[in-house]
């Protein structure tokens, strides 16, 4: 699997500004070679919001259930992986700030994965 999400008006407070292509999937270019190599793990689709008081953050993990999801957070960086016998998920999502260690919630319901990041 292999996509892209374009996201558009980047700029200050959701108005004119970059456009920003992030891809998703499990088909990555090999280092030496360029040519299209496919992983274990899926990269999913994610997003984050930047709320007034917190960041949210959705990620789409298809036949995902709660008990296999594992999100970690380390600075900015969030880590989520989740893994079934049919399939594996790993998203590295740099966020735009640092929110606080050890307020972090989440959940996930129908394979979509919320996170709360109180700031």
């Amino acid at each position: 699997m292999y996509g892209v999400t374009i996201r558009t008006g980047l700029g200050k407070n959701g108005g004119p500004g970059g456009i920003k292509v992030e891809p998703f999937g499990n088909v990555k270019p090999d280092r030496a070679t360029g040519q299209p190599v496919v992983e274990a793990e899926t990269e999913p689709p994610a997003d984050v919001y930047e709320e007034a008081d917190h960041l949210m953050v959705l990620v789409e993990l298809p036949g995902i259930g709660p008990d296999e999801c594992r999100v970690a957070l380390d600075g900015s960086t969030l880590t989520v992986t989740a893994e079934t016998k049919k399939r594996k998920y790993r998203k590295e999502i740099v966020l735009p700030v640092a929110p606080p260690p050890g307020r972090m919630t989440h959940t996930c319901r129908n394979g979509v994965l919320e996170v709360k990041l109180p700031l």
